[in-house]
């Protein structure tokens, strides 16, 4: 269940490298914990927010803006493989957190 989002994950992270800018692709993907809080709501055990960790996904939002407000236009191809990437990933780092939650009991290996 996992796999195919970790391979897709792969794919568009090479993809999104091959057509825009290392950075455009660490400054972007610091929206993808804004995204992840608000699926993590509807789970059953939420995590607590604070205005500190708000605040703080706000900051980068607005860095990553002001960052691709200026970037050239050869690399605005890329920003929707990186888009791409990121909903992946969150889906993929989600869908571990909840298979691995205490309530779905999980396999302990170390016994």
């Amino acid at each position: 269940m996992v796999v195919p989002f970790y391979c897709g994950m792969l794919l568009t992270s090479i993809l999104a490298l091959k057509t825009a800018p290392m950075s455009l692709v660490i400054v972007l993907r610091n929206s993808s914990p804004l995204c992840t809080l608000l699926i993590e709501r509807f789970y059953p055990e939420p995590l607590r927010i604070s205005g500190y960790m708000l605040g703080s996904i706000f900051l980068m939002i607005v860095g990553a803006m002001m960052y691709v407000s200026e970037l050239p236009s050869k690399s605005w191809q890329g920003i929707g493989w990186v888009f791409l990437n990121s909903i992946i990933a969150v889906v993929d780092r989600l869908l571990q957190r909840l298979l691995l939650s205490k309530d779905q009991c999980p396999v302990d290996i170390s016994k």
